[in-house]
């Protein structure tokens, strides 16, 4: 196997990670604070995308106000001003509907302060308003409206055990067939739930659902795709709930580490899917149209970078302060067959069956880390899945329809495409088998 003994002390290293997140992403975030100013724009496309924005910087102060109040000073008097600013309050008095838009810097500045009572009373009536119940919701953002009510100590208008008995940490499908928003509805549950690792206003047990299997093979799968902004999330939940095998957590965060250092903040994702706002959602869970950031008076850099920043700057501290409520590293699992295992659950995700087959048996059975065994038999059961009656792997309506378009015979389809891929899952299915074997043996 590729497991090795671990030599070194993981939560030295996590601190020493945690440092550098916080430090360069702190230190750009700063530099472009007036980039986030919802109240002061000159160009009408920018509008929307700094009021995101500032939403979330508010979220990244209220973390860094309950773990290191003294190391953001400058940003946090940023957002309180704006924040307390008549014009800012009125935007969520003049439409109800925008709750998710304006609430949370509302309700963070309320709290970091103290108490503020006009930011109070602003909330308190927007969630009472009738439309809010009118209003269909997703049920991670059923989660985030509760706990922006709890936050000003009114009573949610939906019944939060009912919407996380019904949200993404009670689906172990979508691991390897969920798109971006499935797992970012995963990473949002986890974090409303949890008031983002403050547990101030603690919505729901999570520990009544696996998580770790998803956290594990998702930060795998988004690893293999190069999306920071994800992997930073599931890094976060998997502190914050002690929910994420030690080796898996060591590999995301130094790599998230070295993106950081390579560009002195940490960049977006490659992955061109737009990123699902951890504020400021519409009740279904969509974001408004976005606009290109060649189109805005902002620069590029920073439209794409900003949320990666915020959310790897919140890992940070999170990271710092909360490490030790994952196990001591004792062994390590090769970069390789991690990132191996993520390939194939993204082809998976595509179906793109031969390909995510030929990635499991490339790694082989011995190659695959006993840890992530749970990982492994939620991917045998999307293969089982695939197996029809025939004994051939795969549904391929258009894929047919296509080859008959492009002149060939159904015959050559079977003996060619359909037989390939049908030897590759049949080898990887006997791969999985001998893991799982070897493992319980």
């Amino acid at each position: 196997m590729r497991e090795t003994v671990a030599t070194t002390n993981m939560h030295d290293k996590l601190t020493t990670r945690a440092d550098e997140l916080i430090a360069a992403n702190d230190e750009w975030l700063t530099a472009s604070k007036t980039l986030f100013d919802p109240l002061n724009w000159t160009d009408t496309d920018a509008i929307e995308c700094r009021r995101k924005a500032f939403s979330e910087l508010s979220l990244y102060t209220y973390v860094a106000d309950h773990y290191s109040p003294e190391s953001l000073e400058e940003l946090s008097a940023f957002v309180r001003e704006r924040t307390t600013d008549p014009a800012y309050v009125n935007l969520l008095r003049r439409d109800p509907t925008q709750l998710l838009r304006y609430a949370p810097a509302l309700t963070s500045v309320h709290r970091i302060t103290g108490g503020d009572e006009t930011l109070r009373e602003a909330v308190t009536e927007a969630v009472r308003h009738p439309t809010i119940l009118g209003t269909e919701w997703a049920e991670n953002r059923q989660l985030d409206v509760s706990r922006l009510a709890a936050l000003v100590d009114s009573e949610p208008p939906f019944d939060p055990e009912m919407a996380l008995n019904r949200s993404a940490v009670a689906d172990e499908a979508t691991l390897v067939t969920g798109a971006e928003k499935d797992a970012y509805a995963f990473t949002h549950v986890v974090l409303f739930c949890t008031d983002f690792a403050t547990e101030q206003v603690p919505l729901g047990d999570l520990s009544e659902y696996e998580l770790q299997t998803t956290i594990d093979g998702y930060i795998c799968r988004f690893l293999a795709e190069g999306h920071t902004d994800l992997v930073a999330e599931l890094a976060m939940c998997g502190v914050i709930t002690g929910s994420v095998t030690p080796a898996v957590l060591d590999w995301a965060t130094e790599w998230l580490y070295e993106e950081t250092l390579a560009v002195g903040h940490t960049p977006g994702p490659k992955s061109t899917v737009a990123i699902p706002t951890l504020s400021g959602a519409t009740p279904d869970d969509t974001d408004p149209e976005e606009i290109e950031p060649e189109e805005m008076d902002l620069p590029g850099e920073w439209v794409e970078d900003y949320h990666t920043s915020l959310v790897t700057g919140m890992l940070g501290r999170v990271l710092s302060h909360r490490h030790d409520r994952v196990p001591e590293l004792e062994t390590t699992i090769d970069d390789e067959a991690l990132l191996t295992l993520g390939a194939a659950m993204d082809a998976f995700s595509d179906y793109r069956l031969q390909e995510g087959a030929d990635k499991l048996v490339q790694l082989g059975g011995d190659e695959l880390p006993t840890a992530l065994e749970p990982v492994v038999r939620r991917i045998e059961v999307f293969l089982r899945d695939q197996r029809r009656e025939d004994g051939t792997f795969g549904y391929w309506t258009d894929e047919r329809r296509q080859f008959t378009i492009a002149g060939h015979g159904t015959d050559e389809f079977e003996a060619g495409p359909l037989s390939r891929t049908t030897a590759a899952c049949e080898e990887a299915v006997n791969v999985i088998e001998s893991i799982t074997e070897r493992h319980h043996r």
